[in-house]
């Protein structure tokens, strides 16, 4: 089953090229040790006008979700939340008849 796991973060402020820099670091990490069953892609971003908010996007193809999110997500969350307030969701794909 695919799902998507979001970590979003609002830094404090002052810290934005930090987090960046953080961000980038952990998804290399990430990628290039990938021992995470399911983990199909990870991806960070920050908002085009707001330069502190900041979200990870965990893609997993995985037999179950877990309500409160993966292990990784988990410790991503507890690494972000250093740098200021955090939102950790887990998402299903959208299945139907929806077209835009």
């Amino acid at each position: 089953m695919e799902w998507l796991e979001t970590i979003h973060l609002q830094a404090g402020k002052g810290l934005s090229q930090k987090v960046k820099k953080h961000l980038f670091e952990l998804t290399c990490k990430i990628k290039s040790q990938n021992n995470e069953p399911g983990l199909q892609m990870v991806k960070a971003f920050w908002h085009s006008s707001h330069k502190a908010d900041h979200v990870l996007f965990l893609f997993w193809d995985s037999a179950s979700v877990p309500s409160n999110g993966s292990a990784l997500g988990v410790r991503l969350e507890k690494i972000m939340n250093q740098y200021g307030l955090t939102d950790h969701n887990t998402w299903l794909p959208a299945k139907g008849d929806y077209h835009e």
